[in-house]
């Protein structure tokens, strides 16, 4: 099941259920290797890739729900990037992906500071969140910390994110106000 809210917005971001139709915006941020330096297998090459994203967790991950946003700038309507959730009962997986022209602008912090607290309002039963990081990505590590995601050496669930010797972050999320 997929579900997403409407449109909503941060101090900087906009935020809208993504959807294939976002891939022409999305292009010119999402569209270059770089992007995914940190991240294994294959990668969009072009708009009709981008477009191609699933929109929904496949059949084996049955119970999930999947909050998917593409995040564009307020001010100028330009596509950044995206911030995601995979739901599973009363933990998330969260990820963010920005395109290389807005990097350390501090929109992955925002973008997932705002997804916790959507999380906390919509999804109250969401208790724990993880992040799977690459070692090498100190970008996408600094945003995890300043959000306080802690670097988790216990037991943890089956990760959709996770490759072997991805480092796996984990944060509690406090109730809702």
């Amino acid at each position: 099941m997929t579900t997403n809210t409407p449109t909503e917005f941060s101090d900087r971001l906009r935020y809208e259920p993504a959807r294939a139709g976002h891939a022409a915006d999305l292009a010119e941020a999402m569209v270059d290797g770089r992007v995914y330096e940190h991240i294994p297998g294959q990668h969009p090459e072009n708009v009709d890739d981008l477009a191609q994203a699933e929109s929904g967790p496949p059949p084996h991950r049955e119970g999930e729900t999947w909050w998917t946003f593409a995040v564009f700038e307020k001010d100028t309507g330009r596509g950044v990037g995206q911030v995601e959730a995979s739901i599973l009962g009363d933990r998330a997986e969260v990820a963010y992906l920005f395109g290389v022209a807005h990097w350390d602008q501090g929109y992955g912090t925002e973008a997932l500071g705002w997804l916790h607290t959507r999380l906390k309002q919509q999804h109250p039963e969401v208790r724990t969140l993880w992040a799977c990081i690459t070692p090498p990505n100190d970008r996408s590590r600094r945003v995890a910390e300043k959000l306080g995601y802690q670097l988790w050496d216990g037991e943890y669930p089956e990760l959709w994110h996770y490759d072997p010797g991805d480092w796996v972050y984990r944060h509690d999320l406090e109730p809702a106000e």
